[in-house]
């Protein structure tokens, strides 16, 4: 788990092979980060921006914030949190 001032930034792929990754400081994913299919990476504080195409499976945002431009393509799920002074475009066949 991610607390405190360690913001999280991604440009690559992030593998969590078990259990769930938790990030509560916010940060970005850029264009050409990938998750992978086991783990999950959960966005549960902070505010977060997808910059550009993300290729996600078993995200999860969990009480974290989107901001800016995103753009989703795989597998995403909103628990809750804001998407507040943001555009989100979903890519097709995306979930």
């Amino acid at each position: 788990m991610f607390t405190g001032n360690c913001p999280f930034n991604n440009a690559g792929v992030l593998d969590i092979l078990s259990g769930t990754l938790v990030l509560q400081a916010g940060g970005t994913f850029s264009g050409g980060s990938a998750t992978n299919l086991t783990g999950i990476v959960q966005l549960a504080g902070g505010t977060f921006n997808i910059n550009g195409m993300v290729t996600s499976a078993n995200v999860q945002l969990n009480g974290a914030v989107l901001h800016g431009d995103n753009v989703l393509s795989g597998t995403f799920t909103w628990i809750y949190g804001a998407w507040n002074s943001s555009s989100v475009t979903v890519a097709t066949n995306s979930v």
